[in-house]
């Protein structure tokens, strides 16, 4: 049911006691909290919960584009903002078109999301009252989060059912602004925080942005054997975890449903896909580790668009914090362990693409500009000497020199 335009609906935990609360509006409720970690969303397309901004340490410098995450994950309360009916349809203007667009790929997203993309060098009012102009011609809808304490975060934006219609886009839907789309929609806006961050960093390497929600990789019944392997190669160790933490080979490969997926253009000039997946919780990891892994050592053959480019995408596990991203690399050195085997070759020299393509990301780290994160090593515990560390820092992606901000930003789909 659409949420009372104008009355605010609640999320999060019951106030503190002995702590003064402004009266909410009229017909209040509390909004969903944020999803439970390693249990589904109630979004249809994301499963995972998102990183908490308020991890950072108080003594580091704060991103602002991280800093308004902070405000919007103490948020408890929301509203529908109220627009005037639409008269006309006319098609927008190429300006509108482009932000339009831009907000149909994202899904959701701040106000200050989109003024740092679309007038980063003009005042705030100049994108508000671009936001207000598209919003009473009918194709932006609004929403605005409450702290307890009465205070405010930035609007959050999505894109209508009839910007999608005079866009002329195919299969796509507007998301509805009720409870049960709250949790996925917290999610969205912290994806293209991150994004947006992949964006300033990476620049012109920037091919192309499958935004939230439509990204969905299935491995058609394939499981190991099955696997079409080039070069005489044996698939090894395709491994899942069972709940009394007994590990068996996997009969059929699981689907995956990254939170987005960027292609970025490498060091060699051609173009792969990263595949951003945000961390699920305690409950969640192991499947989710698994699940990637036997997509990157074997099941990728069966996906045409990597048919196509020969050769599977990387992996980012975006974190809450550095102490969470050292625990989700921890897990993932433990249960990453598919490899392509060779009749007559060490196993130390067996390739484990899982191991060279999966990243573990500390969110900040990318709205600061550090496009470094934890990296596997080569070989899983079992056959590695005790002088091998775990986990280190790499460079997330291998840019092409010269990569730079470009005026001309990357479409997003």
């Amino acid at each position: 049911m659409q949420s009372p335009v104008g009355a605010t609906t609640s999320i999060g935990e019951p106030a503190r006691a002995g702590r003064y609360q402004p009266p909410p509006a009229s017909g209040a409720r509390r909004l969903p909290a944020a999803p439970t970690p390693g249990v589904p969303s109630p979004h249809p397309a994301i499963t995972q919960s998102p990183p908490r901004a308020t991890a950072i340490t108080p003594a580091s410098p704060v991103p602002v584009g991280f800093a308004e995450l902070g405000a919007f994950d103490a948020a408890k309360r929301w509203r529908v903002v109220a627009s005037r009916p639409p008269e006309g349809s006319r098609p927008p203007a190429p300006a509108d078109r482009e932000l339009l667009e831009w907000l149909v790929g994202a899904r959701c997203a701040l106000s200050t999301q989109i003024h740092r993309r679309f007038h980063p060098d003009r005042s705030l009012t100049v994108t508000q009252r671009h936001i207000k102009r598209l919003a009473d011609a009918g194709v932006v809808a609004r929403f605005q989060l409450h702290r307890d304490d009465g205070g405010g975060v930035p609007l959050c934006c999505t894109a209508t059912d009839r910007a999608i219609g005079l866009l002329e886009i195919p299969g796509r839907r507007a998301p509805e602004l009720v409870e049960a789309e709250m949790p996925g929609l917290r999610c969205d806006v912290h994806v293209v925080g991150w994004l947006l961050a992949l964006e300033g960093a990476a620049g012109d390497a920037v091919v192309e942005i499958l935004g939230p929600g439509r990204a969905g990789l299935a491995p058609k019944g394939a499981g190991p054997a099955t696997l079409d392997l080039e070069g005489g190669l044996l698939g090894r160790d395709f491994l899942v975890t069972l709940g009394n933490g007994r590990r068996v080979e996997v009969e059929r490969f699981a689907p995956v449903r990254p939170a987005a997926v960027v292609s970025l253009r490498g060091g060699d000039g051609r173009a792969r896909d990263l595949l951003v997946v945000l961390d699920p919780g305690d409950r969640g990891v192991t499947a989710i580790l698994e699940a990637y892994d036997h997509l990157l050592a074997g099941w990728w053959r069966v996906v045409g668009r990597y048919q196509r480019a020969g050769a599977p995408p990387a992996v980012v596990v975006v974190c809450s914090d550095a102490a969470r991203a050292r625990t989700v690399a921890a897990v993932a050195d433990r249960v990453v362990t598919a490899s392509l085997a060779q009749i007559g070759v060490d196993p130390r020299d067996w390739r484990r693409p899982g191991r060279e393509a999966i990243r573990i990301a500390d969110e900040v780290d990318l709205h600061r500009g550090d496009l470094r994160a934890l990296a596997l090593p080569a070989l899983p515990p079992s056959l590695r000497g005790d002088a091998v560390t775990g986990p280190s820092p790499v460079a997330l992606v291998q840019l092409p020199q010269g990569a730079t901000a470009s005026a001309a930003k990357a479409p997003w789909r």
